[in-house]
């Protein structure tokens, strides 16, 4: 009997504490148990390693329920962060590194490559310069694999403005680019003195320019690469020059099909999936089903799932009620109170609410009254 009374106090108790208003909840993103220790600097920062639901793993400085500080993320495809952290996002100075064995190192703004960094593609090719939202922007110099190298400006991932581009044969191009192509005026020149000055469309001669050999003479004219017709100007000989009679029969079209046909801009290394498209499961993104206590309210008639956090932000402490999304009120159906079999306990709306003669609850609650004193 004492056992029975005993339990219905212990409900009684926990209806009472319950009654008194709903507690904020701590946000856990994790279901595993975790690793904590403190880090002598702050009291409120933790050194944490944690495995995910998903298997991907975390390990550094924690703050107020986010990574914060130092940290390594590792996910379970190979891609692996090391480096800064500001309250769950990744910020700061960092190394990124993919399965392949790509690398970025520099800056990250909220988790995109934004800054100034270098990449290391896997097959060697090497930017260092400024990033915006994961793609070059502004001033960089590209590396690439194959010894040809370019120092320019940037615009949204390709060569954009001005630049020079050197081939490993020795041929380099300085002027406008757009787009990663030569566009605008610039002038290319060839390792035997050859070269090019003038106007440029989308990677090659158009319009106004002068082709010069290294002798002296040149050719001044209209250039076009889609149209014989189009082309049209005037060759002036060098004085001297044994190959200016040969050179009265060169075709201009020449320098499309002949001198220009090693000169190509080499193609970007594509980047499989740029941080910023990493899922960072741990940061509420995707919130642990398995710890939400699902409750049930009415929205316009027709049952809904609440989690906690919905319950605590849309909560009414003056009529215990949930607000639903259209903005009404609506009552809760809470299971959440322990139950004893056989016997159904509602706490009072308000803690030290008056139980008089009449009320649903006076015999238990007098009987209650009794044992405790009797109990004391």
């Amino acid at each position: 009997m004492n056992k029975e009374f005993n339990s219905i106090v212990k409900v009684w108790e926990a209806a009472v504490r319950k009654s008194a208003g709903p507690k904020k909840r701590v946000n856990r993103i994790f279901t595993t148990p975790m690793s904590v220790s403190h880090v002598d600097d702050d009291s409120d920062v933790y050194q944490v390693e944690k495995i995910l639901n998903n298997g991907d793993f975390y390990t550094g400085q924690w703050l107020n329920n986010f990574p914060n500080g130092q940290g390594k993320y590792l996910w379970t495809d190979g891609c692996m962060y090391v480096g800064e952290w500001l309250k769950g996002n990744i910020t700061g100075k960092g190394r990124f590194s993919w399965p392949s064995g790509a690398t970025y190192e520099g800056d990250f703004k909220n988790g995109f490559m934004d800054g100034k960094g270098t990449y290391i593609g896997c097959n060697g090719d090497t930017y260092k310069g400024f990033w915006v939202m994961d793609m070059k922007n502004g001033k960089g110099t590209q590396s690439y694999c194959n010894g040809d190298f370019y120092d320019g400006e940037w615009k949204k991932g390709l060569q954009n403005g001005h630049g020079r581009y050197q081939w490993k044969n020795g041929n380099h191009y300085i002027g406008q680019w757009r787009n990663g192509l030569f566009d605008g005026n610039g002038t290319l020149m060839w390792q035997n003195g050859n070269r090019y000055d003038g106007c440029w469309e989308e990677g090659f001669p158009k319009g106004n320019g002068t082709f010069r050999w290294s002798d002296g003479s040149f050719y001044v004219g209209i250039w076009s690469k889609d149209s014989k017709e189009e082309q049209s100007g005037t060759y002036y000989p060098s004085s001297g020059d044994s190959d200016d009679d040969a050179r009265m029969d060169w075709d201009p079209m020449d320098l499309f099909s002949v001198d220009l046909i090693d000169c190509y801009v080499c193609d970007l290394e594509k980047v499989s999936i740029f941080p910023s498209q990493k899922n960072l499961n741990m940061f509420g993104l995707e919130e642990d089903k398995q710890l939400l206590s699902k409750k049930s309210t009415y929205v316009n008639g027709r049952a809904r799932w609440m989690s906690g956090d919905e319950r605590v932000s849309n909560y009414s402490s003056e009529d215990g009620s949930y607000s639903s999304y259209d903005g009404s009120r609506s009552p809760m159906i809470d299971h959440s109170v322990p139950r004893v079999p056989n016997l159904r306990l509602k706490a009072p709306k308000r803690q030290g609410e008056t139980i008089s003669k009449g009320h649903k609850n006076y015999e238990l609650m007098l009987n209650l009254q009794l044992g405790i004193r009797y109990l004391s």
